[in-house]
């Protein structure tokens, strides 16, 4: 008796090569869960049609052979947006806007990854001047003083005052030095 075999066709439910690359690069950085969102964000799907998740993800990776992403070494200098924003005491919205602009080096494996912002001391001091004790800012000054901004630039046009400039990314301007025991204007003795 002969009986005719169920010819094997293509594979139809296999995640895309496109999508096992991007899961490729993403793993070398990120843990499943983050890859599963930044998968979903762009509109990826699994070779079935669904949505993936941390477990779909780690399948992928280990049909196609692909290592999980070593834990986050603190020594390397890569941070997130958000802690690069706390070590540089700005927002994430100014973060974002250096990185847009050039003035601060970061990486984004694709779209909708976190971006990996990375911060030498180097880097640090351009963003994050290094002011001495007792330097305010020129509205800090003026409202320790007791007296208007203008009247603290005056101060310091004249030499009565001391002011550096500082300069914190793009932004310039003065510190000026106030002391503990400066009264202001109007102070009694």
């Amino acid at each position: 008796m002969r009986v005719r075999l169920n010819r094997q066709g293509p594979e139809r439910s296999r995640t895309g090569e496109h999508t096992i690359s991007i899961v490729r690069r993403l793993a070398e950085h990120h843990p499943d869960r983050q890859i599963a969102a930044i998968l979903n964000k762009q509109r990826r799907t699994t070779g079935t049609g669904l949505p993936f998740t941390e477990a779909r993800v780690k399948g992928v990776r280990q049909r196609a052979a692909i290592t999980a992403a070593a834990p986050a070494d603190p020594a390397a200098g890569v941070y997130t947006i958000d802690q690069a924003a706390s070590q540089l005491g700005v927002s994430t919205a100014t973060i974002r806007r250096w990185l847009n602009e050039g003035l601060l080096p970061g990486e984004q494996t694709t779209p909708h990854a976190p971006w990996r912002v990375r911060l030498t001391d180097t880097i640090r001091s351009r963003f994050v001047p290094d002011i001495p004790d007792g330097y305010l800012t020129l509205g800090e000054a003026a409202k320790r003083l007791g007296v208007a901004r203008q009247t603290v630039l005056h101060q310091v046009q004249r030499g009565d005052r001391h002011a550096i400039h500082v300069t914190q990314g793009r932004r310039k301007g003065l510190r000026i030095s106030v002391a503990d025991n400066d009264r202001g204007l109007f102070a009694q003795p």
